[in-house]
């Protein structure tokens, strides 16, 4: 397990694409990430840095992200040079269900804390992607958020 942790610790702090989104949210940001079998890390957003840690609980996250084995392999193998083409791939592995997300805060956290300046950093390629899904507007994204939050309970 600490191979996959040292892995993952590499790609979500040397990515290109995830120093891009990272750079959209605000301190206190958390975002906890489960790797199969229940080893839990989290991503935090502090003084204008970010680190992924080992971590007892997701307890006070923003979001928790549960990453299937093979999913976690196809992200360790592919360079993302851009949060647009990384956006798309967890869309999709959403989708797939290879990735479980579960929003924890509330929508107006979410807002404070810079989460829904990711899609607008993505750009022109992701926002699309997102309309192909029906999630067209800032209101359908809310409403996604809220199902993915309340089945979160």
């Amino acid at each position: 397990m600490e191979d996959i942790f040292a892995n993952t610790k590499d790609f979500l702090e040397g990515s290109p694409a995830c120093r891009q989104g990272m750079e959209c949210l605000n301190d206190g940001a958390k975002i906890s990430i489960v790797l199969e079998p229940n080893f839990i890390c989290e991503l935090k957003k502090s003084k204008d840095t970010y680190s992924l840690e080992k971590a007892s609980s997701h307890r006070d996250s923003d979001v928790v992200l549960r990453i299937h084995p093979d999913a976690l392999k196809h992200f360790l193998a592919k360079d993302f040079s851009n949060l647009s083409d990384l956006g798309i791939e967890i869309i999709k592995e959403i989708f797939v269900g290879r990735i479980h997300l579960q929003v924890v805060a509330k929508s107006r956290q979410l807002v404070q804390k810079g989460y829904l300046k990711l899609p607008l950093a993505a750009g022109a390629p992701f926002l699309s992607y997102l309309a192909s899904l029906g999630l067209n507007r800032m209101t359908k994204i809310f409403q996604w958020i809220e199902v993915l939050r309340k089945k979160g309970r």
